[in-house]
């Protein structure tokens, strides 16, 4: 547990308990606590504290899902996560666009041509300035999630990715060299210098209007992270695929591409199937990359010989790290939402099969009485060592 969310939890006993004029019970119950939470959360959200409100507000959906005080938590969780989405969102939306206007300052002036230091630096100078400008103004003009921001940014990238890649492919901006004394006859071939930069700034500013099109509806931070990483993982399938048929040149790199696209495509209903959380794709993908590394180890351990066994075998591992990764953080984020945490916190659980755990400490109110017969409440915790249900 983080120091800011200790000290969270120290000041919401506090609070809780200061903010009760009278017991509400004779006995400590889960309810109770959960109650001194929400009444925390409250006052640090009131106080300009949004972050340590959400900690707050996490903690009782954790541990406290089945209280009342839960049904408020998720809600305010809720708004509390979308306050601090939007300030994340807009100051990534800012960085990426002012890295993207200071790459436009140098591609610009190469689509046109230009071979001098003066027109790049000239780029550099209007480019860098124009892309901080102009994003701060968009992000202030709405509220941009970390979702939205990430999914403007990737379409921009992904757009100029596309732009350079399909231009080779197509070999546009390509003239084929006559033969002399050969008529009809073909002797090599002339790429323009300027082509494949005007591909990129096309492309690039092409998904920059597609994300800020699809950027009007919400998306979530998880949904765009899983756009992302599927993304690289089906140009990692496209390039396996490509090699284990024997494709080579263009058609590798057509493979590559719709690879990409592909996997793309098919995040778009996985998203809406699996409403994962970034933290959910990014421990899948991960695992993938592990299965991945794996398999070059065997490479590398049995002197792999041959392109299609060296990439056949790490991509079969991947495939098995992804798997894997999808069904061991399958329920990651059901635990915030519905699972039950009746025996998460003690040494043992009696139910339809005993099971050890660790005994945490969880805020409480505690009555106590006076040798003089007055009683009151004070803050304090509980540690619950046997708990169940028969």
């Amino acid at each position: 547990m983080s120091r800011s969310v200790r000290t969270a939890v120290l000041l919401a006993i506090t609070i809780g308990t200061a903010s009760t004029a009278s017991p509400l019970q004779a006995q400590v119950t889960r309810a109770d606590s959960a109650a001194v939470l929400l009444d925390a959360a409250q006052a640090f959200r009131a106080r300009g504290d949004t972050r340590v409100a959400d900690e707050i507000l996490r903690m009782i959906l954790r541990r406290f899902p089945d209280t009342p005080s839960a049904e408020l938590a998720r809600g305010r969780s809720e708004e509390t996560s979308r306050e601090l989405e939007a300030g994340r969102g807009k100051t990534g939306f800012v960085v990426w666009n002012t890295l993207y206007g200071s790459f436009l300052g140098l591609a610009v002036p190469a689509a046109f041509g230009a071979d001098e230091p003066e027109a790049f630096g000239a780029g550099l100078l209007v480019g860098a300035p124009l892309g901080f400008f102009a994003s701060k103004a968009y992000a202030n003009s709405r509220d941009l999630t970390a979702g939205q921001s990430g999914l403007i940014s990737f379409a921009t990238f992904w757009g100029t990715w596309q732009g350079f890649g399909w231009r080779d492919v197509l070999d546009i901006g390509t003239t084929q060299n006559p033969c002399q004394g050969i008529p009809g006859g073909v002797c090599g071939e002339s790429t323009s210098d300027t082509a494949p930069w005007t591909a990129g700034v096309i492309g690039g500013l092409t998904g920059l209007g597609a994300g800020l099109y699809l950027a009007r509806n919400d998306i979530s931070s998880g949904t765009s992270s899983l756009i992302f990483n599927a993304s690289l993982w089906g140009t990692w399938y496209g390039t396996a695929l490509g090699i284990l048929t024997d494709l080579e040149d263009d058609d590798l790199l057509t493979a590559i591409l719709l690879g990409g696209n592909a996997g793309i495509l098919a995040s778009i209903p996985a998203a809406k199937a699996w409403n994962p959380s970034t933290n959910k794709v990014r421990l899948v993908s991960i695992a993938g990359v592990a299965g991945g590394v794996a398999g070059l180890g065997l490479d590398l351990l049995f002197n792999v010989d041959g392109d299609k066994a060296a990439v056949g075998i790490p991509t079969a591992t991947a495939t098995i790290g992804l798997v894997a990764g999808a069904l061991l953080y399958k329920d990651r984020d059901r635990g915030i939402e519905t699972a039950s945490s009746n025996f998460q916190n003690s040494l043992l659980s009696l139910g339809e099969k005993p099971r050890w755990g660790v005994p945490l400490p969880m805020p409480a109110r505690i009555r106590f009485e006076l040798p003089n017969g007055t009683s009151g409440w004070r803050p304090g915790v509980r540690l619950m060592l046997v708990n169940g249900t028969f």
